[in-house]
Formats: C-alpha cells, sequence, structure tokens
C-alpha cells in the first residue's frame, strides 16, 4: 500500500525546499515524537523517571504545550501562533500569544451524544469536525504573514492518517491514498501563499511525526514494519545559506538546534540522528532502531553528512572571523574527535561536535 510521493517532492523541491531524503523519526508515536522534537532533545529518560511499564502521557502533553523551541523564541521576541488540531494534545495551547480554533462540537456535546440516541452518529460528527479544522488550519495560515511581529506558527494536520477521511469538500473516501494527494496540493498552495505574502523570507518546515502502519502491528513488529513506521516527510525552505546546512538523514530532533544555531547565533549542538521504537502498550520502553534503518546507506550517504559537517563549521568558523569565502583553495581541514561507526553519530546526551576544525591557512 506504498504510495508514491514523488511527485510532491520534486514540485517542494522546485519552490527551494530541502526535502531530507533519508530521513526519519526519533520515536514511533505522535506524543513521543512532538515531545522529542519540540523539546529537541531525546526523551529516553523518562524510561527512569516514570517507569517503562508506565501508560501515562500526561507529561508528554505539558512537554508538548510549555516547550523549549516555543520559550526560546519567545525570548527572542517572537509571538507563538498554535492552530487547534482537535486531538486533545495539540487542541489547546495556554502559552500561545494567539490560537486559531474550529470546532462543530464542544466536548459536552460529545458526552450528550454518548449518552442520547444519537450515539450511531457520534463518529461522524466528530469527523466532520477534524475536517473543519484541518480546512480552517490550512485557510488561516496563508494569512499569517499578514502579522507584523516575528511569528513562531505550530500546526498539527492529522491528515493523511488511517481512518480519518479528508476534507469533504474536496473527496469522499476514508483511506490513506485518497487523503495524500489531496494535502500535498494544500501543503504545496499553503508553501505558495507563505512565500509569495511574506516581507521577509520565511522558515518553513514540513515534518511528519511518524510514518504509516500498513506492513504490521506495533505487538510483534517486523523489520518491515519498523521501516515503515519510521519514515517520515521532512522538508525544510531555509532562506540565504541555510540549505547548506542540512544534511539527507537530518531528523526532528536537529531541526531546531540547526535554525537556531545558524539564524539566531544559539549555542546548540546537533545531537546524533537516532530512531527508537516503543509500541502504545509500553511506550517508554525504547529500541534503537537507528542501524536496521541505516544500514543500507552507502557511502556517499556517510560522505554527504561529512561534508555538511564540513560546510556548517568552515561557515560558522568564517562568520566568526568576519572573513568572506575564500576562493581557490581549502580553508579548513576536518579532523575526527571520536570514533563513529558507520553513518552513526554520539548517543544522546553526548556533544555531537565530533569534529573539530584546524586552520592550515
Amino acid at each position: 500500500m506504498e504510495a508514491n510521493n514523488s511527485e510532491f517532492i520534486d514540485h517542494l523541491t522546485d519552490k527551494g525546499f530541502y526535502v531530507a531524503s533519508q530521513s526519519h523519526s526519533n520515536y514511533a508515536s505522535t506524543e513521543l515524537s512532538i515531545a522529542s522534537s519540540l523539546n529537541m532533545e531525546y526523551i529516553n529518560y523518562l524510561s527512569e523517571n516514570i517507569g517503562i511499564k508506565s501508560k501515562n502521557y500526561m507529561l508528554l502533553g505539558k512537554m508538548i504545550k510549555n516547550n523549549k523551541v516555543m520559550r526560546f523564541l519567545k525570548s527572542k521576541g517572537y509571538k507563538f501562533v498554535h492552530f487547534s488540531s482537535g486531538w486533545v494534545v495539540t487542541k489547546h495551547n495556554p502559552y500561545a500569544d494567539l490560537e486559531f480554533s474550529f470546532t462543530d462540537i464542544t466536548e459536552f456535546s460529545v458526552l450528550l451524544l454518548q449518552t442520547s440516541i444519537l450515539r450511531p452518529f457520534l463518529k461522524h460528527f466528530i469527523l466532520n469536525d477534524v475536517r473543519g479544522a484541518i480546512l480552517h488550519t490550512f485557510d488561516k495560515i496563508a494569512e499569517v504573514p499578514e502579522i507584523k511581529d516575528p511569528t513562531f506558527v505550530f500546526a498539527h494536520i492529522l491528515t493523511p492518517h488511517e481512518n480519518i477521511p479528508p476534507p469533504h469538500e474536496y473527496l469522499f473516501g476514508d483511506t490513506y491514498q485518497d487523503q495524500l494527494p489531496i494535502i500535498n496540493k494544500k501543503l504545496l498552495t499553503l508553501a505558495e501563499a507563505i512565500l509569495s505574502k511574506s516581507n521577509f523570507p520565511p522558515i518553513i518546515i514540513f515534518q511528519s511525526d511518524h510514518g504509516t502502519a500498513f506492513t504490521g502491528e506495533f505487538e510483534q513488529p517486523t523489520e518491515k514494519f519498523i521501516r515503515e513506521r519510521m519514515s517520515i516527510l521532512n522538508a525544510y525552505y531555509l532562506p540565504a545559506d541555510g540549505k547548506m546546512l542540512l544534511y539527507e538523514s537530518i531528523t526532528p530532533v536537529n531541526s531546531f538546534r540547526l535554525i537556531f544555531m545558524h539564524y539566531l547565533g544559539a549555542n546548540f549542538d546537533l545531537l546524533g540522528d537516532y530512531s527508537y521504537f516503543s509500541d502504545y502498550e509500553h511506550p517508554y520502553k525504547f529500541t534503537d532502531v537507528t542501524n536496521m534503518l541505516t544500514k543500507e546507506y552507502t557511502p556517499t550517504h556517510c560522505q554527504d553528512r561529512k561534508l555538511g559537517f564540513l560546510r556548517w563549521i568552515h561557515h560558522r568558523l568564517l562568520k566568526q572571523l568576519e572573513r568572506r569565502e575564500p576562493e581557490g583553495r581549502p580553508e579548513c581541514q576536518l579532523l575526527r574527535r571520536t570514533p563513529r561507526l558507520g553513518c552513526g553519530s554520539p548517543k544522546p546526551g553526548v556533544i555531537a561536535d565530533y569534529y573539530k576544525v584546524q586552520n592550515t591557512g
């Protein structure tokens, strides 16, 4: 049931996006993935804090709402705009300066419907609410460039997704394959609107929280299923020279670290890009599946990543020295600080500056 998304990827590339073709999610479920990416950290420590047998997602909800990315940008004068998804964890954020919400059905209405003769129609009402929220989000995000203040926008769009029909005014149907081309078209239209309306070149990230789950079950995951579940869309529009810092295997945990280092001069390090699988019954029982996902990497992939780090370090050094890019000869020599295995990187918690620059001039 794998969908061919190459045409959409090509359109994004034509618009100036960098699509990380070897990117994977850091975690296998929405709550874990978003909590990790918005806090720019691996959250494996939760296994010890609340136990591997816990099914408590409340802490993850708090981490998503009061996240480090939002706090950092607010400290720099940014306004935080939150779009309600209709899903409990990302439905409301009390820390937002501005929140857009669409709902035809309240929690009280759901409770009333559950106890009335209309209970058989509850699913229909809820799905229409989700459809409305999705359409409302696309429409309103396109208006964000009209806000004069520097703005950080977060929108969790619940489609394409299994068992969530696409916006009804475009197509009836409830399969992932039905939803995908519709949402692709909406994303391309949205990107064009943001780019055309922005007075200053924007930063845009289109990023999946996890992949699909068509080829297996969480309880007995096969390698094929894990590869499917951890594969994601990870597309960036970074203005000026930002694109040169990206690399094929970048994962969500490093998205804002890289952006904040380059554009805001933040003192962050890039972490190793790792992926951890866990099921819904044991969300905090993490299994490192990185090697399973990257074992088909070729030396070219590894070299691309090394060159990406070289460009980043080289650029940062020259920027600090207030020197221009030299012509005709290499300015820096890349030296390995700590050993690596294959395309791997330092484990979470270990600083990923395993290269250092030596001025050879």
